[in-house]
């Protein structure tokens, strides 16, 4: 539903986050469409304020050629299975299929404003923080990968991502983040590189079932490996590192 004329423009997600925390939107400078505050401008506030905007960084070296590293971490997504399976005949009713692949993105790019880098790109001498997450899904089916764009994908919740992908849009070209889900397959690992102009890609393996050992014993797990294709003019091995075990924390443990 659109704004009314003289109320402030934010995004239900972005409203959510102000009343959770006590926040008040009304003199926040929004990044969105017509200065509408997006869920990354709420999120920005909790943080604090900053020394000045960063729009661009420095650059380390001069390149015109993508160097492309990757970083895995394996994932206990028996919790987002879960969730998926409990939320499922709710969103199936509403005609919104609900995939691991989409659950594994919503929780990854509420991730991103804390890792700015990996929603970067690269410009010959300067790295570009963008404010604005748009994001290329892929999922495997049946005739291959499927893609869809969905813009401003940070100020969507787990519905609204179904929702959006539900009728994404296929113009890639503005997309400044990738997930590739090959959960639908039988790949269990996979690193496509980032798309052109973007700093970062992350693929979700296939779960396969593995015993794990824990603290009661041996368990029957299905692990997925998430794996990040980096741009490493822009991210080092740590920064990528720290977003991998931050996002298999988040999926690990469930709903909060």
């Amino acid at each position: 539903m659109a704004d009314a004329p003289g109320r402030l423009l934010a995004t239900p997600l972005a409203r959510a986050i102000a009343r959770a925390h006590g926040l008040e939107l009304a003199t926040v400078a929004g990044s969105g469409p017509g200065g509408r505050v997006m869920a990354a401008d709420a999120r920005a506030l909790i943080a604090g304020p900053k020394a000045g905007p960063p729009v661009v960084r420095p650059a380390m070296a001069r390149s015109t050629t993508m160097p492309v590293a990757t970083a895995t971490v394996e994932c206990d997504v028996g919790a987002a299975l879960g969730q998926i399976a409990a939320l499922g005949p709710d969103m199936a009713r509403l005609g919104l299929p609900l995939s691991l692949g989409a659950y594994v993105a919503a929780t990854a790019v509420a991730l991103l404003p804390a890792h700015p880098l990996l929603n970067a790109r690269w410009a010959t001498e300067a790295i570009v923080l963008r404010r604005r997450l748009h994001l290329a899904m892929a999922e495997w089916g049946p005739d291959g990968l499927r893609w869809a764009m969905v813009r401003d994908a940070g100020d969507l919740t787990l519905r609204g991502l179904a929702r959006a992908l539900a009728r994404a849009s296929l113009e890639l070209d503005e997309a400044t983040f990738s997930v590739i889900s090959l959960a639908g397959g039988l790949s269990w690992w996979s690193a496509p590189p980032p798309r052109p102009a973007t700093a970062a890609a992350l693929a979700v393996g296939a779960p396969r079932p593995q015993a794990v050992v824990g603290a009661t014993g041996i368990a029957v797990r299905p692990l997925a490996t998430l794996t990040v294709s980096y741009d490493a003019r822009v991210l080092d091995h740590h920064a990528v590192a720290a977003y991998l075990c931050e996002l298999r924390m988040r999926l690990e443990a469930g709903p909060r």
